[in-house]
């Protein structure tokens, strides 16, 4: 069984309607069986900015980890999340994904690349979307514990 809690604030010193709050959340059982690791978690997600409630979301995941080797694991992994935003109705959506990603170590580097698809079905069609997401990233040890990372991450949305 796992569970992870993600926090993270940005406060403005003269603009306080630009401060954001966000918290998300994941946790649920896991299965490890030879190389794969699989999972089902409930999520869940809060945006606050300025003072005010933005986003407020719940969902499912599942998600299947496979190592070919020591050095190369791919994750594929499905979610739907309910999305509540209390002072914008309309955007009120149901929102479906399927994700992959592939990871490989070399040396003291770890390379990755990600694909994502989307689809968000909002209660006014103006909010509908479809999304293609993509990501490459490097990560690398520094001395001391640090970790020093380079991402690029790509979306095209188009709106129905």
């Amino acid at each position: 069984y796992k569970t992870d809690v993600t926090v993270y604030q940005a406060i403005y010193k003269d603009t306080s309607a630009l401060d954001l709050r966000f918290l998300g959340w994941n946790t649920g059982p896991e299965w490890i069986s030879g190389k794969s690791r699989k999972a089902v978690q409930v999520f869940g997600k809060r945006i606050e900015l300025g003072n005010e409630s933005y986003m407020r979301s719940i969902g499912l995941r599942a998600l299947m980890d496979y190592s070919f080797t020591p050095q190369f694991m791919v994750r594929t992994g499905v979610d739907i999340e309910a999305r509540y935003y209390p002072d914008n109705r309309p955007m009120n959506a149901e929102n479906a994904g399927v994700f992959t990603d592939a990871q490989l170590a070399a040396d003291k580097w770890v390379f990755g690349a990600g694909l994502r698809l989307e689809r968000e079905d909002a209660r006014d069609n103006e909010y509908c979307f479809r999304r293609v997401g993509a990501s490459l990233t490097a990560s690398r040890p520094l001395l001391f514990d640090i970790n020093t990372s380079l991402a690029y991450r790509f979306r095209l949305t188009q709106y129905d």
